[in-house]
């Protein structure tokens, strides 16, 4: 139905286009990047390399400011892959027609939507699902349907209607970035799941509740004044995250030694994951206040699905507060940004599906980016868990090479206990290089 609805549109709009007048802008950038892991697993069918190729090709086309075409898709593949699951994708992404009069703005298409106001994470975020296949870096899918904006001096009211969802992509099932140890809290009863060393993850059909990929819709107002931006937002549709249901084969009970508790199981190899699609209600609002001293970001929002289906989460509160401030000493300048995220979740997720909230829920993250020059930086930042004392630490550099090239260093340590959410990764500790190319 959606190839045939894209296929009406170009047919209605070839007739105008064949006769108009266009400007035009073409370009491309290419992503080249090669990851180096440095620690063996014990398992013997997950890789410690790997590369990867991203290609956003870009045309954008302008009839007057009434009409507008703008077509940047996405295209990834990976190299030395052990399965198909993470072998290659295309995304529409940013790719949709645009007309507009007067205050008014309509988008027929592909979008990202980004309605937070944080970097790292952001919990009015919402919209949007992503590609998983590095949880710590995930890629934005796009939206696909109607977006109505109107606007005017300070006020801007925006409207969305996305008849049919793309669903989260999951890592592959030999991935480093499935748990390869313990699986947590796999039920009500935070009853843990210890892993063999040899693990063989499986793909089951997700279970789709309550027509979750059809007929979303959401709203949002911005308000400006002065200093000030202030948003509110309502969407109903798919979570962005899925819940997690856990199949597998029990072999042996794992007591507590002090008290004689059941706290997990030992599982036989074969682990079915099982992908729980389902709808949920957000309200979420945001503000921004930035004096001529600093950046202010605040964000809070409520989410609540609306499947009373025992395998979903309940209730989920999120709130986040950033500030940045940047400083100048001589030619160069220091971005310096702290933020603080916290949220409250009536029932716990696995290790698993918890990835995004979980890893920022009370935590706090010291970051700065140090410009050299015009054409090179450095980075680092820094995420402390105060949940379960673990760290996250990356740093790296944006160097130019010339108007064509530029290479980025990157390095990433984690370090935590084995539950907790980076803890999961712990052995993931790598070195990554990426050239990139524009065209």
């Amino acid at each position: 139905m959606l190839a045939k609805t894209l296929i009406l549109i170009g047919f209605f709009f070839s007739s105008y286009l064949s006769k108009a007048e266009w400007e035009t802008d073409k370009s491309a950038k290419i992503f080249y990047k090669q990851q180096y892991f440095i620690k063996d697993l014990d398992s013997t069918n997950t890789k410690s390399n790997y590369a990867t190729l991203e290609l956003e090709p870009k045309v954008y086309l302008k009839k007057s400011s009434a009409l507008k075409i703008n077509l940047e898709p996405y295209f990834y593949h990976k190299f030395s892959t052990v399965t198909d699951t993470e072998s290659s994708f295309f995304d529409a992404s940013q790719s949709y027609i645009e007309s507009s009069k007067g205050n008014w703005r309509l988008r027929l298409g592909s979008q990202i939507h980004n309605w937070g106001v944080l970097d790292l994470y952001s919990p009015a975020d919402v919209v949007n699902t992503s590609t998983l296949y590095d949880p710590l870096d995930p890629k934005k899918l796009g939206a696909v349907g109607l977006d109505l904006t109107w606007s005017t001096f300070g006020k801007k009211w925006q409207l969305l209607y996305l008849p049919i969802r793309r669903p989260t992509q999951f890592p592959e099932e030999n991935s480093r970035w499935l748990p390869r140890q313990i699986i947590t809290g796999s039920d009500s009863n935070d009853i843990n799941i210890y892993l063999p060393q040899q693990l063989d993850y499986q793909y089951d059909k997700s279970i789709e509740l309550d027509n979750a990929f059809k007929n979303n819709f959401g709203t949002k107002f911005s308000f400006t004044l002065d200093e000030w931006d202030w948003n509110i937002i309502y969407f109903y549709g798919l979570s962005t995250l899925p819940q997690m249901e856990i199949e597998a084969t029990v072999i042996a009970s794992v007591l507590d030694p002090k008290n004689g508790n059941l706290v997990g199981v030992n599982v036989e190899p074969e682990v079915v994951l099982r992908p729980i699609d389902y709808l949920q209600e957000t309200i979420a609002t945001s503000l921004v206040w930035a004096p001529d001293w600093g950046i202010w970001r605040w964000e809070t929002s409520y989410l609540k699905p609306k499947s009373k289906d025992f395998r979903v989460d309940q209730e989920l509160l999120q709130s986040a507060l950033g500030f940045e401030k940047s400083f100048f000493i001589g030619t160069r300048s220091l971005l310096a940004q702290i933020q603080y995220f916290y949220s409250e979740q009536k029932n716990k997720r696995n290790n698993l599906s918890g990835t995004d909230f979980q890893l920022f829920d009370d935590s706090v993250v010291l970051s700065g980016v140090f410009t050299l020059n015009d054409n090179n930086s450095l980075y680092a930042s820094e995420l402390y868990n105060f949940n379960n004392d673990s760290t996250l630490s990356a740093f790296g550099g944006l160097f130019k090479i010339n108007d064509m090239f530029k290479l980025e260093m990157r390095a990433l340590v984690l370090n935590g206990p084995e539950e907790s959410v980076i803890g999961t990764y712990k052995k993931n500790d790598l070195a990554e290089a990426k050239l990139h190319i524009y065209y």
